[in-house]
């Protein structure tokens, strides 16, 4: 396998990337095939509009395209599901994070949204650190002016 920045470069999908963008762009095409979960239930939940994803335990049915892709576009970031009425945009934006992002299986894939939200989770949590000591340094500032 090449190395990314150099897949990166000539802006080439590998073979599970490009996988996942066909995947994509058959379910972009297909929505009428796929239940959201806001169709199954009424309840108004953070995974409303992900496709709804039937229970199996058949490896047959979760390797099949239905299933799949269903899956794997949940996982996809809501930047790119916006664009999800407009197929040329979605092909576009799906193609540019695929292309940022390299996967070089499916798995890294699903992988990639966990470590964005630990990434993105930590990043909040060292800001709210920095801000905290920040004000106490300022309130250490203050009550030492006053000495």
């Amino acid at each position: 396998m090449p190395p990314r920045w150099r897949v990166k470069q000539l802006q080439i999908l590998p073979l599970p990337s490009q996988y996942i963008y066909s995947l994509l762009v058959f379910v972009n095409k297909n929505r009428e095939l796929f239940l959201s979960n806001s169709e199954i239930h009424e309840l108004d939940t953070r995974y409303n509009q992900n496709l709804h994803l039937r229970s199996t335990n058949l490896a047959l049915v979760q390797k099949g395209v239905l299933y799949s892709g269903s899956k794997i576009y949940n996982y996809l970031p809501l930047s790119i599901k916006a664009h999800s009425n407009n197929a040329k945009r979605f092909k576009a934006t799906l193609k540019r994070y695929l292309v940022e992002h390299v996967f070089y299986s499916i798995d890294e894939y699903y992988q990639f949204q966990w470590l964005w939200f630990f990434y993105t989770f930590y990043v909040f949590y060292l800001f709210c650190l920095l801000y905290l000591f920040h004000l106490l340094s300022l309130l250490l500032i203050s009550s030492l002016s006053y000495i």
